[in-house]
């Protein structure tokens, strides 16, 4: 079971932060498309979707599927977040 780290953006545009687990064997697209779902369903942008490495600083970006200036600054944030924790 992978733990997948999200970043959303709501109406008044605050960042909001999340986790979500998949189950064994889920793929990437459909961790992508679960967080897309419940952000259509609150009205949220999806700005980042990250899985994290357990104890390991290593970050794989899934979405935006290209590397972004928000997404950078949005990543690194969340890395502090998820390690200082």
């Amino acid at each position: 079971m992978g733990k997948y780290w999200y970043v959303t953006q709501n109406g008044q545009g605050i960042y909001l932060i999340g986790y979500c687990c998949g189950r064994e064997g889920a793929e990437e697209k459909e961790i992508v498309e679960a967080v897309q779902l419940y952000c259509k369903d609150k009205s949220y942008r999806l700005a980042l979707l990250m899985q994290v490495a357990p104890g390991l600083p290593m970050v794989n970006q899934i979405f935006p599927t290209q590397i972004t200036e928000e997404s950078r600054s949005l990543m690194g944030k969340m890395m502090r977040i998820v390690y200082c924790n």
